[in-house]
């Protein structure tokens, strides 16, 4: 998930289909998505419209991603999040030729829209500090693809500053350590999101999953010296 770099256009066979290996950059596609066209209907209050993204698209198959929908904390396709609040993404894709035996993964990236500054990861392929190579497949979100299928990715809330983004996208085989995309999509998908009142100026908004508050009794917060005495 690196610079966008202009690559040329290959032609790979899956049982008699042909099918674009690399292309860049991959011409629009109006309503295919709900980021096809840009969000100028979704704006941020005094923000300017989106910049063109360079956006570009590297594919090898024989997985294929169909459509990218975001949806905000209504449920509802947009391209305007809020900070705290969950959102999904929902990649629909379907598989030309022999399905692979490897479970299907998926690696995402949020970049700043405007300097491209990476903001955040996540990726399914490599094994985890929790992990070891025997319980990697055990992972309840390495499942095995289908002729066609949607992959459902929920967030419990927007960690990101308000701001505009692009979002880069990619769908791969589980192998820990491989970047060999089915097809990744990069640059690809703009969108804001607002905080509200909340004047983020991290990065980042990095939620714990709880807060409590424990009474101390004065008997307890004594040292033991204090006790003796």
């Amino acid at each position: 998930m690196g610079d966008a770099t202009a690559a040329k256009a290959e032609l790979t066979a899956f049982d008699g289909a042909e099918v674009l290996a690399t292309v860049s950059p991959l011409p629009d596609r109006p309503h295919s998505t709900v980021f096809d066209p840009p969000v100028a209907s979704e704006s941020i209050e005094g923000a300017a419209p989106l910049a063109g993204t360079g956006k570009s698209v590297f594919r090898r198959g024989p997985i294929l991603i169909d459509s990218v929908t975001m949806l905000n904390h209504q449920g509802k396709p947009s391209t305007h999040l809020t900070t705290t609040r969950p959102f999904e993404l929902r990649i629909a894709y379907h598989c030309i030729g022999a399905i692979p035996d490897e479970t299907l993964g998926v690696a995402i990236a949020i970049n700043r829209l405007s300097s491209l500054e990476p903001i955040l990861q996540w990726y399914t392929q490599f094994i985890r500090p929790d992990e070891t190579r025997e319980t990697f497949d055990d992972a309840p979100f390495r499942v095995r693809p289908t002729r066609r299928g949607v992959i459902e990715l929920a967030f419990d809330y927007a960690p990101l500053q308000a701001g505009e983004y692009v979002l880069s996208l990619g769908l791969l085989p589980n192998a820990p350590g491989t970047w060999e995309f089915y097809e990744y999509r990069h640059l690809f998908y703009p969108f804001r999101v607002s905080d509200g009142s909340l004047c983020v100026g991290a990065p980042v908004f990095f939620e714990p999953s709880s807060v409590a508050f424990r009474q101390i009794e004065e008997a307890d917060a004594l040292s033991p010296q204090q006790r003796v005495a």
